[in-house]
């Protein structure tokens, strides 16, 4: 079973800085 993934607000802006980093 896959736990529920709970992403605090800085956590996702951190993801998305990458995300954004590396898709340029």
């Amino acid at each position: 079973q896959r736990l529920p993934v709970v992403l605090t607000r800085e956590e996702i802006r951190s993801v998305l800085a990458h995300l954004q980093a590396v898709t340029r």
